[in-house]
């Protein structure tokens, strides 16, 4: 209690404990200057001088300048006159209050800058799914715009469903629920939503869900695409004409693409590569396994192997190391049948070896990368296979012969087309007559090559040759005679053919000689009888050797 003036004339117990100053030293002291807040006393008395009382809270300070908060009424006691005589002080300590409320406070702006800042749409909603309150903007909506309708008119309705299930377990049973859905919008605006729903209690009873809503339109979409990528290589590894299996380092199969023939892949999932295999290919699987497994690299090579009727055959195979984490933990295992191919092969070198032609074939530097020769001779450069492979033509011919040869194998490579040549060549086995036909090549790493047949045609140019001179002996033997042969109407070429009847040739070998064909010569010989008036071709042959013709 103060006077009129402030002076405090009396206070109780209480306020002595609560201020830690005693009664004998605060009587007769003005009570202003006594709260922590300078500018409080000048509120406090304009406020009693205009309404009469004054109601609100004081920060004060113990002795021991320790702050504590008062909520204070001060109220006036008047005479019978109506002057003031006294103002008391009811004051009560909400330090505790206050304190409590400071850290309400703080704790509130702690979540609030959580929920404001996340990077999630945060959406409080009742049981018919009406947005109630939203942390910060929806796509094409304000805060404002998105709070009053309801969650199902921003997804489409194929999944409105899903939203009503959701909100039914969490008001129902107050479980925690989680739904995806895609909103509304065309190409390009429609987003995917993963939302999670949590249920608000109002003692036991829910009042509201709490919905988390994260942006996963990205993750969808790679999802997707993911999975459109898994069904293409899913299609194209089931469809694939090798057999494909994924293995571990002691070549047990654990994945396999299709039946193998005669089985099911039922009967080879858990089983080795050792079990399919020929006992002698065992330690080539397992160098390669351990190569691929060890070194992380790829492993090709050719092996046979029993199918499950027992046949043996052929495969290509090849051992690719699968990666999880920079480690192989598994193995990729590719087998294509080459049984026809090596079968075509073994076809191949018996024919080319069984004849006296040599096949070849030289990249664009002239290098011979394979030769097939005959097995009982050296061939034409005098040499084995194994001694030709890896060498380049200039190492068996002249310069110039050389240049020529690889111009014309350049120009297969370069023409994309077969082509044909004859020259003469000086080889190990003297002057040979060489006719080569060529094919492009393009061999297994994608290098260009040209494939050539060798043939040696010295005999054959030889034989022409003779050919040519007795064909030039004869016409030059008919020109002598061809006057005489005039008076009996006999033709040019009917003079060679009587020629070569009077050296006892058949039609067959006339035919040859002159490049004609039988039937030609045949009817020639006819005339010729008829016209020198014979009784056959030996006598008209005799008739003209007598008389000068031939």
């Amino acid at each position: 209690m103060t006077d009129p003036a402030g002076v405090i004339e009396y206070v109780n117990r209480s306020f002595e404990t609560t201020s830690g100053h005693c009664a004998a030293d605060l009587v007769g002291r003005q009570i202003a200057g006594m709260s922590a807040d300078e500018g409080l006393d000048q509120s406090i008395g304009a406020a009693l001088s205009t309404d009469g009382q004054w109601r609100g809270e004081i920060k004060s300070k113990r002795p021991d300048g320790e702050a504590y908060d008062l909520l204070a009424t001060i109220l006036p006691l008047r005479s019978d006159d109506g002057e003031v005589t006294h103002y008391i002080g009811i004051n009560i300590d909400i330090t505790e209050r206050v304190k409590v409320e400071k850290e309400l406070a703080e704790r509130e702006a702690f979540w609030r800058a959580l929920v404001e800042n996340a990077p999630a749409n945060i959406l409080a909603v009742d049981k018919d799914g009406v947005i109630k309150r939203l942390n910060w903007t929806v796509r094409g909506a304000t805060v404002d715009e998105a709070v009053g309708p309801t969650v199902y008119d921003f997804v489409r309705e194929e999944y409105h469903d899903a939203w009503r299930e959701a909100l039914a377990d969490v008001f129902s049973g107050g479980q925690r629920a989680e739904v995806e859905a895609r909103t509304v919008g065309g190409p390009g605006e429609s987003q995917w939503y993963a939302n999670t729903l949590g249920p608000v209690y109002d003692g036991e009873t829910v009042v509201a869900a709490i919905a988390i809503s994260r942006n996963v339109t990205a993750l969808k979409e790679a999802e997707e695409a993911l999975e459109e990528r898994e069904a293409h290589w899913r299609a194209l590894v089931k469809n694939a004409p090798d057999l494909i299996a994924e293995v571990d380092r002691d070549g047990v199969i654990s994945r396999l693409n299709r039946d193998p023939v005669g089985s099911t892949i039922e009967q080879v999932l858990g089983k080795t590569v050792y079990d399919f295999s020929l006992p002698e290919t065992h330690d080539v699987w397992r160098e390669a396994l351990e190569e691929a497994f060890t070194e992380g690299r790829r492993v090709d090579f050719e092996m046979r192997a029993a199918d499950a009727h027992g046949r043996v055959r052929w495969y290509a195979t090849s051992i690719a190391p699968v990666r999880a984490v920079g480690a192989v933990d598994a193995a990729v295992v590719s087998e294509r049948d080459i049984t026809t191919l090596k079968e075509a092969e073994e076809r191949m070198w018996a024919i080319a070896t069984a004849v006296s032609d040599m096949i070849v074939v030289v990249d664009v530097a002239g290098v011979f990368l394979e030769v097939l020769a005959p097995t009982r001779e050296k061939g034409l450069l005098q040499l084995p296979p194994e001694e030709i492979r890896g060498r380049r033509l200039h190492d068996f011919l002249e310069h110039d012969q050389a240049e020529r040869a690889l111009a014309f194998v350049r120009e297969t490579i370069a023409s994309g087309k077969p082509m044909e040549d004859e020259a003469l060549f000086d080889i190990p086995n003297g002057p040979t007559c060489v006719s080569a036909r060529s094919a492009p090549l393009t061999l297994s790493d994608g290098r260009t090559a040209a494939v050539v047949h060798i043939l040696d045609v010295s005999e054959r140019r030889r034989l022409e040759e003779e050919l040519q001179r007795l064909r030039e002996e004869t016409e030059a033997e008919a020109e002598e005679g061809v006057k005489r042969a005039a008076e009996y109407g006999l033709t040019f070429r009917e003079i060679t053919v009587l020629s070569q009847i009077a050296r006892g040739k058949s039609d067959k070998e006339i035919a040859v000689l002159l490049g004609l064909s039988p039937f030609t010569v045949n009817k020639h010989s006819s005339n010729l009888v008829r016209k020198l008036d014979a009784r056959s071709r030996s006598q008209a042959a005799a008739q003209a050797v007598r008389e000068g013709i031939i």
